[in-house]
């Protein structure tokens, strides 16, 4: 019966959600610049996992924790995220320069032929929806169910490693910043913030 009420109440908030997540407070400018960019290529591998914020983006409030948004390295010049449109492959000098504060977080738990598999996995979702009722296995992702699930999917994670999840109106969700509040699954390999 949650199940159901949960799942009326998702998809009569569908279009408060679309339109909520795509404001922005006016006249904020990012803080992520051109030598951040720069920074991030000497490094950056297929599989990596960004964690994004935009200060003034109303979804802000919705979102616990520190990090709204997640997205997958698809390679030095590539993001898959899932966004309102469903999932898409983004720029990454685009994706880059519309945040005003990023982390990016390397799995301890798999191989770089592991970070590769998620990777073209998560690319094989391009196209696929935004999980606006934010459930499992229904074929459409959210951002940080996108980015779990290309590992999960693609290799036998260990339980210590596993992200956890928080009830959100009764489902089960995955949330960005406890990507990276696990220390023994993701290793930090740049802040923006340090900066």
């Amino acid at each position: 019966m949650m199940w159901l009420l949960r799942r009326w109440i998702l998809k009569s908030l569908y279009p408060v959600n679309a339109w909520f997540g795509s404001k922005h407070l006016p006249f904020i400018h990012k803080k992520i610049k051109a030598k951040h960019y720069r920074e991030v290529q000497k490094f950056i591998k297929p599989g990596m996992i960004f964690l994004a914020k935009r200060f003034g983006e109303a979804s802000n409030l919705a979102i616990p924790g520190d990090w709204p948004h997640a997205a997958i390295v698809r390679d030095k010049n590539t993001i898959i995220e899932a966004v309102g449109i469903g999932v898409i492959r983004t720029d990454m000098i685009d994706f880059m320069l519309s945040r005003d504060e990023l982390l990016i977080l390397e799995p301890t738990f798999a191989s770089e032929q592991d970070m590769q598999h998620a990777a073209n996995w998560a690319d094989t979702k391009v196209g696929d929806p935004y999980d606006f009722l934010f459930e499992t296995n229904n074929k459409a992702f959210y951002c940080a169910e996108l980015c779990y699930d290309a590992y999960d999917d693609t290799m036998e994670i260990p339980e210590e490693f596993l992200v956890n999840r928080e009830f959100t109106l009764g489902e089960l969700t995955y949330i960005p910043s406890h990507m990276a509040n696990n220390k023994i699954a993701w290793k930090i390999k740049w802040d923006s913030r340090a900066d």
